[in-house]
């Protein structure tokens, strides 16, 4: 069996250097002691949002190509070369190397036993990210969470929030004694941390007065989240949910390992809030 044991790097390529925006476009899976390693680009047949196949993809390409070369031998740039390509060492120097356009990440741990099977896993998650439909991703793997029997009780709108100005929820219930908000995130995405951010404050002002115009005001609202996670928590989603929870007193749910336990919280919520059958 393979050991356990392995690091990984992602590769960015830099965007624009003066406002730090770049986009993962590649991942490196390595370990010294299996004698291994692997690195895994975009091509240009993938479809990346905000990656460019006549400007961004020739420089990427560029870079792979070096890189798979100094992995097969090719003296790497500055080194003394008595470092192997599959040691934390090797890849920290490469840091050093790649300055300019494409840049390689700090070597993180990870534990593997099918090496190949999980650097297509690494880059499918934190490189072949959600595009734009990402939001309609997870309101559809929520509404097949709580099946048709649940979801027929919640409904789409808005929710008088602070001040009396209306806030836009996924999914809420208005019963008679509380209301329930059931909303959702993807958390494997480059922009999971300012999209942590804008639902938090969106259930913030919700909380403030969360019932509809025709409801006696100041009503309890139970919230429910469901998120959307990597496989391995590659995108260091623990410390928003805890976000979300704290800032919330909302119950976040990860909806595709936590089905059963999403649907009865969300279950109990809409029994307490007085749903009708």
């Amino acid at each position: 069996m393979v050991p356990s044991y392995f690091s990984y790097s992602v590769f960015r390529y830099v965007k624009d250097a003066r406002r730090d925006i770049s986009i993962p476009v590649g991942v490196a899976l390595w370990s010294k002691d299996a004698s291994w390693v692997q690195v895994r680009f975009v091509t240009p047949e993938e479809k990346i949002p905000r990656v460019s196949r006549a400007t961004d993809f020739p420089y990427i390409n560029l870079v792979s190509k070096r890189v798979k070369n100094w992995i097969h031998g090719e003296p790497l740039p500055y080194s003394e070369g008595r470092e192997s390509p599959s040691s934390d060492a090797w890849w920290r120097h490469l840091q050093k190397v790649l300055v300019h356009k494409v840049r390689v990440s700090e070597p993180r741990s990870i534990d593997s036993q099918n090496p190949e099977r999980d650097i297509e896993s690494l880059y499918n998650e934190i490189v072949g990210g959600e595009p734009a439909e990402s939001n309609e991703r997870v309101d559809h793997l929520i509404s097949k969470c709580l099946g048709d029997d649940l979801v027929h009780h919640l409904h789409r709108g808005e929710l008088s929030g602070f001040a009396g100005k209306p806030v836009r929820v996924m999914r809420y219930y208005s019963g008679p004694a509380s209301t329930v908000v059931v909303e959702g995130v993807n958390l494997t995405t480059e922009r999971a941390a300012d999209d942590t951010d804008a639902l938090v404050g969106r259930l913030q002002r919700a909380a403030e007065n969360s019932t509809t115009s025709d409801l006696p005001k100041h009503k309890a609202m139970v919230t429910i989240v469901g998120y959307l996670a990597t496989e391995h928590g590659l995108n260091g989603e623990a410390y928003l949910k805890e976000w979300i929870e704290t800032k919330t007193k909302a119950r976040a749910f990860d909806i595709q390992r936590e089905t059963e336990d999403f649907r009865k919280a969300t279950q109990a919520a809409l029994a307490g809030a007085g749903r009708s059958s």
